[in-house]
């Protein structure tokens, strides 16, 4: 198989040699061969209808084998089988109706033959051979269903849920009639037919064959008569399945699952999917490097159909004209290089994970997403992919982690996000994107920006779109260290926005000179604007509903602030801490704040008016080496300095002006020159000074 990239060729050269380091050894297994030790089943020469299946006896009162027999679906059709158990006990199992009967046997260790002795998973054990057959006069049989006792398993540290063991060796099916042969249950989790090695099907008329979960089975031998109609997960996890039987499945509607999980599996079967309207999961978690063009005309559902396979270089889709689900269609394929849809793929509704964690995917050719309503995590983790097409979203509501993590993507283009309701995450740390552009910027569905544009290091400019319902900013803009410019967005209706602009310690923002007005709509966390090393200007920041502080971490160069409205702060610490800016803003507080040590930045030379009536200051103004000019006004509550080198015939007279009378409070100047007549002055206000 091969396509062409422009003029070029797409082949197996394209496909980088470092792929070879992904792509897993495939796995092999010696030919089974049969234990000599296990007992033989009888031939049968004159093809009677009959059933046989060899069980493992252990020395334990625990061993329980459950049989299912229906005899019909149109009805009251009864019937009765009997059933020779191989222990010297027989019965004959009855079904009145259609719905059918199940018989329960235990088996005891010492009514087997100890000459079938034999190790089974490395446990000794007694084999006793089972035998059904129709009872004369019998309504025909139409399914037989193998399950055994329940036994208990934890899910994780929770509830305990029950999985069925079905615990035959070895069996042979010669059934003209049977409909249905089924192995355990259908969910694979919850039945693990384990034990089960090898399986014989002749004569038969089987609509449904389920071997769910057959983890040792290594030999089947399957009479295809064209009957059957699905395979939902006929093979699903049967591991140790090297190579499948000739089927013919002109008939078959479903495919879910069918080889799910057979890793040995390495050549895909040459199946007729034209009847296929499902292939949820077909050939998931399985060793096929190359695919057929199968028929996906009739398919409705290709969600998962290719996923988890790490031996899948390149592929050419199917034309899927009816399908509109893709949604996880290659997640983790993990040496996937280049996917070309045969036809356009406008009729594709949900895309979502559909390429997730192809991290060596570079080329994607003829997606089309018009009729998309969801991308959610469709290129996540697509570490290798440089560049995409436009895609067309007018109709796409979840762009949830639509490109995160495209550690090479440097544009992404998109047409509308007019319908959506939700960005959360849609390009977090996406390192090297340096342009997003979208056509229609409407948004006015969009209620969060849940972590959207974190980790964008290379973003230079944030897209304006329409924010006026969003209530949740946090961490939407974290970490943008080439941005040039905030975007002008509505933030009227926020109800969370933590470390909205903040730059993490190890990144610096050098671009953005000024921060614009900000007005806090309600009590969140405010947004934190540090190491952002080359702003100048600073507008009027509106933080009295603030929850905590802003901090202003890094800031070196401001030269011109608004005010700092912070009056709804009752403890606002480390505010400037680790600035280097010799300005600070005016600020807003109110009576009953606690400043603590959150102004020590030694760069600042000047403290504002700020009124400091009932603001609790203690040791704020300590280790600020540059400060000359104190302004603030009826400073009431204990201050303190120390190691701030304050001018003797300046700054120390300005707070002795700014201390109110009769407070009794405490003024503490430890390392600092203080004059006699300044001490003496603050004494005359009833201060105690202390140096």
């Amino acid at each position: 198989m091969s396509f062409k990239l422009g003029g070029t060729e797409i082949n197996s050269g394209f496909v980088a040699s470092s792929y070879d380091e992904v792509i897993p050894p495939l796995a092999t297994r010696e030919p089974w061969v049969r234990p000599s030790s296990w007992i033989d089943i009888p031939a049968n020469p004159n093809g009677d209808d009959v059933f046989y299946g060899i069980l493992p006896v252990y020395d334990t009162d625990q061993e329980v084998v459950i049989m299912t027999f229906d005899f019909g679906t149109n009805g009251d059709t009864g019937g009765s089988v009997d059933v020779d158990w191989g222990d010297g006990n027989t019965e004959t199992v009855t079904a009145s109706n259609q719905n059918g009967a199940s018989v329960i046997h235990k088996f005891n260790f010492s009514d087997i033959s100890s000459n079938t002795t034999t190790t089974v998973f490395g446990r000794s054990c007694r084999q006793a051979l089972v035998k059904v057959t129709l009872t004369a006069s019998s309504n025909p049989l139409y399914a037989i269903y193998l399950n055994s006792q329940a036994e208990a398993r934890r899910r994780g540290s929770g509830d305990f849920y029950a999985v069925h063991y079905s615990k035959w060796i070895d069996m042979y099916l010669n059934w003209s009639g049977i409909r249905y042969f089924t192995v355990g249950y259908s969910n694979q989790r919850n039945s693990i037919a384990k034990y089960l090695h090898k399986l014989t099907i002749e004569d038969n008329s089987l609509y449904r064959l389920l071997l769910s979960g057959s983890t040792a089975l290594r030999q089947l031998s399957f009479q295809d008569n064209g009957t059957l109609t699905s395979l939902n997960r006929t093979f699903h996890g049967c591991q140790n399945l090297t190579q499948l039987p000739t089927l013919d499945t002109s008939n078959v509607t479903d495919f879910d699952y069918a080889i799910n999980g057979c890793r040995l599996i390495n050549q895909a079967p040459d199946w007729d999917t034209s009847s296929g309207t499902t292939f949820q999961g077909t050939f998931s978690h399985t060793d096929i490097s190359d695919f057929p063009q199968y028929d996906f005309s009739s398919a409705t559902n290709l969600s998962s159909c290719f996923s988890s396979n790490y031996r899948l270089r390149k592929i050419l889709v199917p034309d899927a004209p009816n399908c509109t689900n893709f949604s996880s269609l290659f997640s983790d394929c993990k040496s996937l290089g280049a996917v070309k849809f045969t036809s356009a793929t406008s009729g594709v509704t949900n895309f979502s994970h559909c390429f997730s964690g192809c991290e060596n995917l570079r080329l994607v050719r003829n997606l089309d997403t018009s009729s998309a309503t969801s991308i959610s995590n469709i290129f996540y983790a697509c570490q290798s992919l440089r560049r995409i097409p436009k895609l067309n979203t007018d109709n796409v509501t979840n762009f949830n982690s639509a490109f995160r993590s495209c550690l090479l993507l440097q544009r992404v283009e998109l047409t509308s996000v007019a319908n959506a309701t939700s960005l959360q995450e849609s390009f977090a740390g996406s390192k090297n994107i340096k342009e997003i552009k979208i056509d229609n910027l409407n948004s006015t569905g969009v209620t969060s920006l849940y972590g959207t544009f974190s980790g964008c290091t290379s973003l230079e400019y944030l897209p304006e779109i329409d924010t006026s319902n969003v209530t949740t900013f946090n961490y939407s803009t974290l970490n943008l260290s080439n941005l040039k410019a905030f975007p002008n967005w509505d933030y009227s209706k926020a109800t969370s926005a933590t470390n909205l602009f903040t730059m993490s310690n190890h990144l610096y923002n050098y671009h953005i000179e000024e921060i614009p007005d900000f007005i806090l709509p309600s009590a969140l966390s405010v947004p934190v604007f540090s190491n952002y090393r080359s702003v100048k200007k600073i507008g009027n920041l509106d933080f009295r509903r603030a929850t905590r502080n802003p901090n202003f971490y890094g800031l070196s160069n401001v030269e011109e602030w608004g005010y700092l409205n912070v009056s709804g702060c009752t403890n606002p610490s480390y505010m400037f801490y680790g600035a280097n800016t010799s300005t600070v803003p005016m600020l807003i507080l109110n009576s009953g704040t606690v400043m603590g040590p959150w102004l020590r930045s030694q760069n600042v030379r000047e403290i504002p008016a700020w009124n400091l009536s009932g603001v609790v200051i203690n040791t704020c103004f300590e280790n600020m080496s540059h400060l000359d000019s104190f302004k603030p006004t009826l400073i009431n509550t204990n201050i303190s300095f120390n190691n701030s080198t304050l001018m003797a015939s300046g700054a120390i007279d300005q707070v002795a002006e700014a201390l109110e009378s009769g407070v009794n409070g405490t003024a503490g100047f430890t390392n600092v020159d203080i004059y006699s007549n300044q001490i003496s002055l603050m004494n005359s206000k009833g201060w105690t000074v202390t140096t």
